[in-house]
């Protein structure tokens, strides 16, 4: 649904006191705003959807737009604490309504929140669970998303086989249901774990950086329908040239992602890309 088309529903349902198009249409414009990473706005719009689908009686509803336009803008731009309040009331009302889509939702958002807060081996539990609830439902959108953060989980665990083999069912099941990129960060985890075998196995390098280059591209090119995952994908896209000896335009890509991280108040995102310069370049500076 494009934001033009969420604005017509939201006027006229507005008009016909209409609490389940209302929410519908604040759903569509807090997603469209989540996406390119205007969080304020997604979190006041989230909550107004939210609040239509409830007195509308529509839990599912209610769960998307909680999920969607409160919860993950407040763990992007870093309060973590804050959404587990709703994360914990998702986990809740699935589980006791015995509704495998909303529960999914919770341990999804539970399972994110522990990774960006550094706490990967936390997370794969809650995950492992929500990738059960999305393939048995089945949620495809759902288990995409799930499964690329388990894939993430892994990969810092440094367990990439198992890593790849999840991310690469991943991109398999997204391309028989035709996901669109954007709805899933899985062309960057895949990136991520490309660029990792490729130095650790120096023999097949250079498959694995033709693999990383692919699904760099990708990575970008959801990064412009999809502004909040250009920091990352441009983090991603330095790692490749600088292991590809272009450190001078990895460092100008990075900066580039900071200055981005910067504007849309993504703290996590300007954390890694401090500590990938600092690492790479060997600038302590970035370390501190």
């Amino acid at each position: 649904m494009q934001s033009w088309d969420c604005l017509v529903i939201f006027t006229e349902s507005e008009k016909l006191k209409n609490p389940e198009a209302l929410g519908l249409a604040c759903f569509g414009m807090a997603y469209y705003e989540q996406i390119h990473g205007n969080w304020a706005t997604a979190i006041d719009l989230g909550q107004r959807g939210a609040d239509a689908y409830w007195l509308a009686g529509d839990l599912r509803g209610w769960a998307e737009c909680v999920t969607y336009g409160i919860i993950f803008p407040l763990i992007f731009r870093g309060e973590t604490k804050r959404s587990d309040k709703y994360s914990r009331e998702l986990t809740r009302l699935g589980d006791e309504g015995d509704d495998a889509t909303i529960l999914a939702r919770g341990l999804h958002v539970q399972g994110l929140a522990r990774m960006r807060a550094g706490k990967h081996e936390e997370a794969i539990p809650f995950l492992q669970k929500a990738l059960k609830l999305t393939e048995a439902i089945p949620d495809y959108i759902g288990r995409s998303q799930v499964g690329t953060l388990l894939g993430q989980c892994y990969l810092y665990g440094e367990d990439l086989n198992k890593a790849l083999k999840i991310l690469e069912e991943s991109e398999q099941k997204n391309t028989e249901h035709r996901i669109p990129p954007v709805l899933a960060n899985l062309a960057h985890a895949l990136t991520a774990a490309y660029l990792m075998f490729a130095e650790k196995e120096k023999e097949n390098r250079g498959d694995w950086m033709r693999k990383a280059g692919r699904t760099c591209k990708l990575a970008l090119k959801a990064g412009k329908g999809a502004r909040a995952k250009l920091p990352e994908a441009l983090l991603l896209q330095g790692r490749y040239l600088w292991m590809k000896g272009r450190a001078k335009a990895a460092k100008k890509v990075w900066l580039r992602g900071e200055e981005l991280a910067n504007e849309m108040n993504m703290p996590y995102e300007r954390g890694m890309i401090h500590r990938e310069i600092g690492t790479r370049l060997n600038d302590p500076a970035y370390l501190e």
